[in-house]
């Protein structure tokens, strides 16, 4: 038994690089380091629709690009530089939409993108969301 566990974790060890060579690259930065350089950083609110209603609240400077689309995305790519700065968020668990797009982005050549580690709640915590049309924050 021990021998059949070892050989699968030895397999696993050798295959390991391979199956994540196809996976793109993406750096998280806190919303703390975000505020501090804001002037310097495009931030891109990757959240649902559904989402932003839920939760009333935005950033007032983000860009949003709905994920559900990708429309929006084409034309984000056509009309904004490489050389900037970008950080990502979103408010699903783990960061799963940021963590998308962010490789999207290096995909298409972005290099300077960043993922606003637990994006939504993050910003939310240190004051940065904003409600949406006059109504409270949840």
């Amino acid at each position: 038994m021990k021998v059949k566990i070892f050989i699968i974790m030895f397999i696993c060890f050798l295959y390991a690089p391979v199956l994540n060579a196809n996976q793109l690259p993406y750096k998280f930065i806190s919303a703390q380091d975000y505020a501090k350089n804001s002037t310097k950083i495009v931030l891109i609110d990757v959240r649902s629709p559904e989402s932003r209603k839920l939760s009333n609240g935005q950033e007032k400077n983000a860009l949003w690009i709905n994920p559900y689309k990708a429309a929006p995305l084409k034309k984000f790519f056509n009309n904004y530089g490489k050389e900037k700065v970008y950080a990502i968020f979103c408010s699903c668990l783990n960061d799963q939409y940021a963590i998308r797009a962010a490789q999207l982005f290096y995909k298409h050549g972005y290099t300077k993108v960043f993922v606003i580690k637990n994006g939504y709640d993050a910003l939310k915590s240190i004051g940065l969301i904003t409600p949406m049309k006059g109504e409270k924050i949840n």
